[in-house]
């Protein structure tokens, strides 16, 4: 009689193991990265007309330089609530001031896409690159193609590294992404 209940009991743990094994490779190896990779969008940069650097997490600035120097545009334009402090970043990385532009009035994607594309249309410019955090391209994309739509864009992500959920921050954010994009189709349209 022992026996066959130590059989069952083995065979409950190798069922609750097996269970907690596929819920493992679901939830790590499916959901995770498919959330991240819904919301990544991701363009190879090429030469355009002012790289927009939207404001936000560290490594936007930088990245948006790095484009600079390597080529992809003749200015920089820097904008949302940290657009000063990322001039004064780009100044010290050697880019010369007149090549940077600014737009220091807004506070949302929305208003970021809204003056970007007002400062493009005043100068003329018809092409940009737009750099920011790789959980906000999707809604970024979207947002900036309702004001450049007669403009050539491209989205850059900042790059991250590959298990965003391991980062309290990254999850926070990836998060509140998706909340931020439902308000938009709810709200901002």
């Amino acid at each position: 009689m022992s026996k066959i209940l130590d059989n069952k009991k083995l065979r409950v743990l190798i069922i609750v193991l097996a269970g907690l094994l596929i819920s493992w490779l679901l939830i790590f190896r499916l959901a995770l990265p498919s959330m991240w990779n819904f919301l990544l969008v991701d363009e190879t940069p090429r030469f355009s007309d002012v790289i927009i650097v939207l404001s936000g997490d560290t490594g936007r600035a930088e990245y948006g330089i790095e484009l600079y120097k390597s080529g992809y545009a003749k200015n920089i334009l820097f904008a949302g609530g940290a657009a000063q402090s990322m001039k004064r970043q780009a100044m010290s990385a050697g880019i010369e001031e007149d090549r940077i532009l600014l737009d220091r009035k807004s506070g949302t994607t929305y208003e970021n896409a809204r003056n970007c594309a007002a400062i493009m249309q005043a100068r003329e410019v018809k092409s940009a690159i737009v750099v920011t955090s790789g959980y906000h391209t999707k809604r970024a994309s979207i947002i900036f193609a309702q004001f450049f739509a007669r403009s050539d864009l491209t989205i850059c992500a900042v790059p991250t590294p590959g298990d965003w959920w391991k980062d309290g921050n990254m999850a926070k954010a990836v998060i509140l992404e998706y909340l931020k994009l439902a308000w938009h189709f709810l709200f901002e349209r």
